[in-house]
């Protein structure tokens, strides 16, 4: 059986009250895993943990004094990553660098060596960042949030979709309104800001997680995650359905305008406009069969296990003899003309 692994740098409960972890790597090899204890953050550094040396808003996210260009209405690709106008970008050139930009979709990256940096992710339903047999990635001083913390909440800030992408470093990133933080099996996650988590009904909300599957070192350190579903009120109603996958390995989200971050305030582009509803299909052409029929009224599907009994004929009743009751006879009246005749009494009689 496959070794499960699940690990939070820090974890805050319902009234949000925050731990601050400072270090924890763990080593996947076989059935074992290994952990080094981490040293505890000093009291009274939930309300401010940049006080207290750790990270929050002032010290994550876009770097100050960063001008993000939108896409695709400022920019719309560069050296190894372009737009693709069924709602998403595609990082697919190895090496390619990503910076200073203001992003409404998911970012989908299929490369080895990609750097993301000073970018700005706002989408919902998908995660912000998803890898596809891509090593080496690295996401640094980065702002990825939701739309919002319920209906518009991102599936992952970050995620390895296949859990076998080696070599991952995810750094002074400020995520929020997730499920999940940070998912990824390989490298390194520090100095993170994972907070404000999104939550829908039937959500397993995490920090950051990791499901086994490579050999390599996973190291979380530094990190200040605040799990608070409190947060997010939770929503009765249906989850928002995600727009239409790409074809292989790409992955697309709702477009949404970005929200700007404590850090730097970055100028939110307007939302794109909604992709239409696929037409609804016509009447079928004469003289051919609707593509779904409905079966008609008392329709079988399936034959009956044992054939039906053949009906019998019908016996026709049988008479029954009444003896004749011989009419009484009485002179005709002088009116009556040859065509009337006389009718017995209902009583026979």
């Amino acid at each position: 059986m496959a070794l499960q692994r699940r690990a939070a740098a820090a974890l805050a409960g319902a009234a949000g009250v925050a731990a601050l972890a400072a270090g924890l790597s763990v080593a996947y090899s076989g059935a074992a895993s290994a952990a080094t204890g981490a040293p505890q953050a000093p009291a009274g550094c939930a309300a401010a943990p940049s006080s207290c040396g750790y990270p929050d808003a002032t010290n994550t996210g876009i770097t100050p004094g960063t001008t993000l260009k939108t896409v695709p209405g400022q920019v719309s690709s560069g050296p190894g990553w372009h737009f693709d106008p069924r709602g998403w970008v595609q990082a697919d050139g190895a090496g390619a660098v990503l910076s200073g930009l203001s992003i409404p979709y998911n970012i989908n990256v299929t490369a080895p060596g990609v750097m993301i940096k000073d970018v700005q992710v706002t989408t919902s339903g998908q995660p912000g960042i998803s890898v596809r047999h891509a090593n080496g990635l690295t996401i640094q001083d980065c702002a990825i949030t939701g739309v919002n913390a319920t209906t518009g909440r991102m599936l992952a800030g970050v995620k390895d979709m296949y859990g076998d992408s080696t070599g991952l470093a995810v750094l002074r990133t400020n995520i929020s309104q997730a499920e999940t933080g940070v998912q990824l099996e390989s490298g390194l996650v520090a100095d993170n800001y994972i907070h404000n988590t999104g939550y829908l009904p039937g959500d397993h909300v995490n920090g950051v997680t990791s499901n086994g599957g490579v050999t390599t070192l996973l190291t979380i350190t530094h990190n200040t995650i605040y799990i608070d579903r409190s947060a997010a009120t939770p929503s009765t109603a249906a989850r928002t359905p995600a727009p239409p996958h790409p074809p292989a390995s790409a992955s697309p989200a709702t477009a949404s305008p970005p929200s700007t971050t404590p850090k730097a305030a970055p100028t939110a582009p307007p939302p794109p406009t909604a992709p239409p509803e696929p037409a609804t299909p016509g009447p079928p052409t004469p003289g051919t069969p609707p593509a779904w029929p409905s079966p008609p009224p008392n329709h079988h599907p399936h034959p009956p296990t044992e054939p039906p009994t053949p009906p019998t004929s019908p016996t026709p009743p049988k008479p029954t003899p009444t003896s004749p009751t011989p009419p009484t006879p009485t002179p005709p009246p002088a009116s009556v003309t040859a065509r009337q005749r006389h009718l017995p009494s209902p009583t026979g009689r």
